[in-house]
């Protein structure tokens, strides 16, 4: 027979889920709270291999990696020229383990080429 957690221990281990493991990095691509001209992606590649990841978080091995994904753009939370990016260059970032690693895309620019995968916030353990 199968038991149910209660709910209330479900919701006290929940936090522990979105801390990265001490010996690997988090990437979080996706805020519940949008940033002002950066914009969530979907992390589709690694290192030349295609993925899929969860954009709330992911962990990923401590050291140098390339990441490509496909951003969604919201004219909401920036002022910039709206339309999907193109051509827009990876993110090649030396990932620390224990650390969470916040990634969007910067399109504060209104040129589409002038876009850019970025960190832009590092939560240290």
């Amino acid at each position: 027979m199968l038991t149910r957690i209660p709910a209330i221990v479900f919701l006290l281990l929940l936090p522990f889920s979105a801390v990265a493991n001490k010996e690997m990095a988090r990437v979080i691509t996706d805020t519940a709270k949008p940033v002002q001209c950066i914009a969530p992606i979907d992390v589709y590649n690694i290192d030349g291999k295609l993925v899929r990841k969860n954009a709330m978080g992911f962990d990923i091995e401590p050291g140098k990696h390339t990441l490509v994904g496909t951003a969604r753009v919201d004219s909401r939370n920036c002022s910039t020229f709206r339309g999907s990016p193109r051509d827009v260059p990876a993110l090649e970032y030396e990932f620390k383990a224990g650390h969470t690693y916040f990634i969007g895309l910067n399109h504060k620019a209104a040129g589409q080429k002038d876009w850019f995968f970025e960190v832009w916030r590092i939560q240290e353990p």
